[in-house]
């Protein structure tokens, strides 16, 4: 069913095609379309089809979030660990109290979005519009031009996978499926970051298969001449060994067991340190953890803590118990560095077992994660290999600049 996958051209890294492409609207929620929002998503996917040379304008469509009278209060206490509990449990009560209120509220706000969106159609005359993780408006737009919408997951994934979600009222959660069923029916071209993405598309939300494609995302974080990367890198030796593990949501990522993995690799002789960038938790005590604390990729000072942290760290890891797709193991490959992950989501996808790293079924025991990565640096030429692979999958389909090659060429289909 999935064999008609796209595959991403091997685009020049940085640099802009020299073809003029399409002109291309790219819908935008306001205010989330830095580096930092929905996961650097919408940011990336703009440049990557701005280095392969579409003509791209930005049309934002309104708020992503309805916004309530609490809203400014809620924005200035968005710290508060009391309000965040008062939000949930607010949440909590309205979507299984007002089932009905809140899903003719969310098909209310969707509908004005895509209001929206097509009068910027129309003022704009683009050849192609674009919307990344846009499923809520693009089902109800009335615009005669092709639409390619893209993702990192459905809304069946979403709801089933990450506990936010899972949590959420029963009308919701089918508000949401019903967009997502509505995008993926509307859409010309469906752009998924993964075979389980594009398998759940087809599966969950009746997607056509011929108009789905798999087009692996970039990474948010890559190397720059600054950084100086050697491929392969210089493998790890028993006094030094640098783990990275980059989570946003420690307990999902499952940051006990790298603490695990750390401490048993000390035991096995190999002087491990799990280096850790996410919230404090109580393992950020341990003695084989090293904690870099929460870093915002739109903060320069962080951004090159980031970098810093992939040059000096020797393998990436990613135990999941769920993922969507995994940008952190992308960035590690950006430097030549390996990942180990779990088999979960679209890790698959993003490492190749065997071959830029590991992939490992996501219930192995501390004692398989532990194997695993000696086997990967034990022998110096065998790191070698693992860093050289993963570098070169980065230079030809992990990044911005090809994804958007990729897509490009989808949109050329449509015009």
């Amino acid at each position: 069913m999935l064999d008609h996958i796209q595959k991403t051209a091997d685009a020049p890294l940085g640099e802009v095609m020299s073809t003029s492409g399409p002109r291309v609207l790219v819908l935008a929620w306001d205010g989330l379309h830095d580096k930092s929002a929905l996961s650097g998503m919408p940011f990336g996917m703009r440049l990557g089809l701005e280095k392969a040379g579409c003509d791209v304008t930005l049309g934002e469509i309104g708020p992503f979030n309805l916004v309530s009278g609490f809203h400014n209060v809620r924005k200035s206490l968005a710290g508060s660990r009391v309000l965040r509990r008062g939000r949930k449990l607010q949440q909590y009560c309205v979507e299984r109290l007002a089932s009905g209120r809140v899903k003719r509220r969310l098909e209310a706000h969707a509908r004005a979005s895509a209001r929206i969106a097509d009068e910027i159609v129309r003022r704009t005359c683009p050849d192609v519009v674009f919307g990344p993780c846009m499923s809520r408006p693009i089902g109800f737009m009335e615009t005669s031009k092709p639409i390619v919408y893209a993702s990192d997951a459905t809304a069946t994934l979403l709801v089933e996978t990450y506990d936010v979600y899972r949590r959420r009222g029963r009308i919701w959660k089918a508000a949401m499926n019903d967009f997502e069923d509505k995008a993926i029916a509307r859409a010309d071209r469906v752009v998924l970051a993964s075979r389980s993405s594009a398998r759940s598309a087809i599966e969950d939300h009746r997607g056509e298969p011929a108009k789905v494609s798999v087009v692996p995302l970039g990474a948010n974080v890559s190397a720059g001449l600054q950084d100086g990367i050697m491929v392969p890198a210089d493998p790890p030796g028993s006094d030094s060994l640098d783990l990275l593990l980059v989570a946003a949501d420690p307990e999902r990522k499952q940051l006990g067991l790298c603490v695990n993995i750390a401490a048993e690799l000390r035991l096995r002789g190999w002087n491990a340190t799990l280096h850790y960038v996410g919230p404090h938790r109580s393992e950020c005590e341990s003695e084989v953890v090293e904690w870099a604390g929460r870093l915002q990729l739109g903060n320069q000072e962080d951004a090159a803590r980031h970098r810093s942290l992939l040059r000096k760290c020797h393998v990436s890891l990613l135990p999941s118990l769920a993922e969507m797709y995994g940008i952190s193991p992308i960035e590690s490959a950006a430097f030549a560095r390996p990942a180990v992950v779990s088999d979960v989501g679209g890790l698959p996808t993003v490492v190749l077992d065997g071959l830029t790293g590991r992939v490992l079924p996501v219930r192995t025991p501390c004692r398989g994660w532990v194997d695993a990565i000696e086997e990967m640096i034990s022998r110096e030429d065998r790191y070698a290999s693992f860093s050289s692979e993963a570098f070169n999958r980065y230079r030809s389909v992990l990044n911005w600049p090809a994804w958007g090659a990729s897509v490009r060429k989808l949109m050329e289909e449509l015009v």
